[in-house]
């Protein structure tokens, strides 16, 4: 039988996105929550962690009460994994056992592009600015971009010959997580179990 829950029981953040983020009080006492940043259309995990007074802790993640301040910034399901809606800040927090977690501040961005240098290799997106948004990675080639969105397509610029033209495989180019390239050619990771070069 574990002791009483304690109430400094805490939840942080699966991923490189989190960083804690502590407040000192004049008692020497310190509260910390974790902060993290994430792009608009993509999700971050959380993890919760019950204290109790006999020194013992318990995963408790898919046990609590998740809680979104904001559900038109971020929602967060049963499984504490947080998915961002519009661009904005929120605050996370658990409940468990009549106990109020640390809160996490989460903040949703959107992001853009911006390319400089030779049209021909690249330097000039206007022809797909348009559905350059929320994208997570780029990669190159020698004279040709390949940029990852959050929806998993993928949006590709520059010369042709250096994979720029992408029509022979475009219908394979969804749910693709990072791309990797030679000097002339990409190669799509999928989530399915094939990849697209």
């Amino acid at each position: 039988m574990k002791g009483k829950l304690l109430p400094d029981s805490h939840f942080g953040c699966a991923g490189y996105h989190c960083y804690r983020v502590c407040r000192h009080t004049e008692y020497g006492l310190h509260s910390c929550g974790v902060r993290a940043s994430i792009a608009k259309g993509t999700a971050q995990v959380y993890v919760a962690t019950a204290t109790y007074s006999d020194s013992t802790t318990q995963d408790v993640t898919n046990q609590v009460n998740w809680t979104s301040m904001l559900t038109d910034t971020a929602t967060i399901d049963l499984n504490g994994q947080a998915t961002s809606v519009n661009a904005g800040d929120t605050v996370i927090q658990a409940h468990f056992e009549g106990v109020d977690s640390n809160v996490a501040d989460l903040t949703v961005v959107e992001t853009s592009v911006v390319m400089w240098g030779e049209s021909i290799n690249g330097g000039n997106s206007s022809a797909v600015q348009a559905p350059l948004t929320n994208v997570q990675t780029i990669d190159s080639t020698g004279s040709a971009f390949a940029a990852v969105k959050a929806d998993g397509t993928v949006v590709k610029w520059g010369n042709s010959d250096y994979g720029a033209d992408s029509s022979v495989v475009q219908s394979q180019l969804i749910s693709v997580q990072t791309i990797c390239s030679t000097i002339g050619a990409f190669a799509a990771l999928k989530t399915e179990s094939s990849a697209t070069n």
